[in-house]
């Protein structure tokens, strides 16, 4: 068997509405019965009874059946006459009293709740008086009804009430309902909720991570902690606004696979990612999101939670680790060259071919200095870009160019020369022809003999 559903707050005050209304229809049918001129009433059997034993026996009967509903009731009931006093309590009220301040033992049958209310002392007192100056009010009929939420502790145990104040009819002169319902059960859960609220957001809002949480159906931003405006440059107001915002900033070359991923993920609510984003300050920065479904009791998906790190360090030095083991076995191929092979221009060419094909570079090229004019002459290249190499060609057979380049500058200077930014470098000459073929960076390194510049390796 399922175990029955809690009865709110709620469910309580209809109970109590509808039972009151049977009263009175029971009074009305009573004054009916007594007004007619009829001296008896048969039972369900047949039975005469004098109309005054059917009317004690009616009355007996809907006493028995209003005691039997207000003591099954959760909340622990009283019913208060015009003026305050208690009329009638039920088995809930009797055996808690003794447990809470603002329905303790003194308040019994014939006893007036509004009297001890006001006359209350020590912590509960405020409590006390609010509570009577609305009973006041619900009586008076200036207010349709009064609730109040009070603690009620003791060296033990803390518990918490809900207080209810309703009319006991449409007239409000009859008197009213005192209802108190123990809500220690949900103002715990709550308080749990709101304690585990609070830890997350102290973790979330202290990490440099980026944590959020979609909803998966509207895919709205339910939260997202501070670390996406330093992440992602862009204020967590906007994200809120625009829950599509953040893929705006994708690098274009990253969108396709990013929104493809995303769009998968959101289904399923599991999902693993990398891509750039370009902020509004023209930066790039590598982000690894990652999202795991959240569902409900039933197992339907209802949001996605997700974190979302920026890797751009990390990503930093797994670049500059590829970098280097490029070199190193672009060295390690050259050293073998040198060991196995005699002829200087097979030398050149295998050295620019190892360079291209295990180094990964886009180009290479080696160029000697000629002598007697001083002329950088290309010997041996490899590489796929024949229209590079034509320019370079010619910009070194240029007397007017040559000087400029960074080759030379590495023959004069006797040192390396290492442009990230072959477009803007003003070392670098034929910038069209780099943006062109796709080149970003060059480096060009001296060949050293005898301490003297003899020619060029340059890598692309």
């Amino acid at each position: 068997m399922k175990p029955a559903k809690p009865r709110s707050s709620r469910d309580t005050h209809e109970e109590i509405s509808a039972l009151i209304e049977t009263l009175h229809l029971t009074g009305q049918r009573l004054e009916q019965l007594t007004a007619g001129e009829v001296d008896s009433v048969a039972d369900s059997a047949g039975r005469t009874f004098l109309l005054q034993h059917a009317q004690e026996r009616l009355r007996d009967t809907e006493a028995a059946k209003q005691a039997a509903i207000l003591d099954s009731l959760p909340a622990h009931l009283a019913l208060l006459d015009a003026g305050g006093t208690i009329i009638a309590v039920n088995q809930g009220w009797r055996t808690f009293a003794s447990a809470n301040a603002l329905q303790g033992p003194q308040y019994a049958i014939g006893v007036n709740y509004l009297d001890i209310c006001d006359s209350a002392q020590g912590d509960d007192a405020t409590e006390a008086q609010q509570a009577a100056a609305g009973i006041r009010s619900v009586l008076a009929g200036a207010a349709p009804g009064f609730s109040l939420e009070y603690p009620c502790h003791s060296p033990a145990q803390q518990r918490w009430f809900l207080m209810k104040v309703a009319p006991l009819a449409p007239a409000h002169s009859m008197g009213a309902v005192v209802m108190h319902l123990d809500m220690t059960s949900a103002w715990q859960a709550d308080e749990s909720r709101r304690d585990a609220e609070l830890k997350f957001r102290q973790m979330a809002e202290n990490i440099r991570d980026v944590f959020f949480l979609q909803d998966a159906a509207s895919h709205r931003m339910e939260y997202v902690s501070p670390a996406y405006a330093e992440t992602w440059g862009r204020s967590c107001a906007s994200l809120q606004a625009d829950p599509a915002s953040w893929a705006a900033a994708i690098h274009p070359d990253d969108r396709a696979a990013a929104d493809a991923n995303y769009i998968n993920g959101m289904s399923t609510g599991r999902f693993e990612n990398e891509y750039r984003i370009i902020r509004p300050d023209g930066s790039v920065r590598w982000i690894e999101a990652r999202g795991f479904p959240v569902r409900d009791t039933a197992g339907k998906l209802v949001r996605v939670a997700g974190v979302a790190a920026d890797i751009t360090e990390r990503k930093t030095a797994e670049n500059r680790i590829r970098r280097l083991n490029r070199v190193y076995a672009v060295l390690s191929g050259i050293n073998t060259l040198i060991v196995r092979v005699h002829d200087r221009d097979e030398l050149f060419r295998e050295a620019c071919r190892i360079a291209v094909e295990q180094g990964g570079f886009r180009m290479a090229l080696i160029g000697m200095v000629e002598r007697s004019t001083a002329q950088i002459i290309p010997v041996a290249s490899a590489g796929k870009d024949d229209d590079l190499l034509k320019a370079i060609n010619a910009m070194l057979a240029s007397h007017e160019d040559a000087p400029h380049s960074a080759l030379a500058w590495a023959v004069r200077d006797k040192k390396a020369v290492v442009a990230n930014d072959s477009i803007n470098d003003r070392r670098v000459l034929l910038h069209k022809y780099y943006l062109a073929s796709g080149v970003g960076s060059i480096a060009v390194f001296p060949l050293i003999v005898a301490d003297e510049a003899v020619g060029v390796l340059a890598l692309y």
